[in-house]
């Protein structure tokens, strides 16, 4: 069981709350499943397999989207590594983060992709990116897709995920009030 694990030290569990919620039309974070806040279901979970944890809700540079919060996130934490969480994923699996957030050496980040795409919001960053991170920002590009394809990178393999039934399930993420809907009753 996870919960009976030690807390991983040297990764920081960190929450992304800023966006816009554009999509939505209200705040993400604050949507309510079985009681809880999305934000805090997220922070839960991650809490229970890092012994540091942090919603980044305002961005030091507003205005980028998640990289603006990834780069935040990279300037306040004391670990080598952080795992970034969007707080509109009601269904994270601890097993799975802890999964990825062990055993990262010598990569710069770690994340699954799916159908040639990366999850950046559900993903083991290195700190020592923060300049890479700077760079592109600089040159007016914000897309994590773009930044993780710049890194060494770990990628899980179909056999790795399979050792985690619901792995398709813990990276849904809500953006649209049908999403919403379709989760709350689905």
């Amino acid at each position: 069981m996870v919960g009976s694990e030690p807390k991983i030290t040297s990764v920081t569990g960190v929450v992304l709350a800023g966006g816009r919620s554009t999509r939505m039309g209200r705040d993400k974070a604050g949507l309510q499943l079985d009681g809880r806040m999305l934000v805090e279901r997220c922070e839960a979970v991650l809490a229970q397999c890092f012994a540091q944890t942090r919603v980044v809700k305002d961005d030091e540079v507003p205005g980028l989207g998640p990289i603006g919060g990834l780069l935040t996130a990279l300037g306040h934490i004391g670990t080598p590594a952080l795992f970034l969480v969007g707080c509109d994923m009601p269904f994270l699996n601890p097993a799975l983060i802890r999964a990825m957030a062990t055993g990262f050496e010598p990569y710069d980040a770690v994340a699954i992709r799916v159908a040639g795409r990366f999850e950046p919001l559900h993903a083991l960053y290195r700190q020592r990116i923060a300049p890479v991170v700077e760079e592109q920002i600089a040159g007016s590009d914000y897309s994590l897709q773009k930044l993780l394809s710049r890194l060494t990178i770990k990628t899980l393999s179909d056999a790795e995920l399979s050792r985690y039934p619901d792995w398709q399930r813990a990276l849904l993420n809500v953006n649209t009030p049908e999403e919403w809907e379709k989760i709350r009753h689905g």
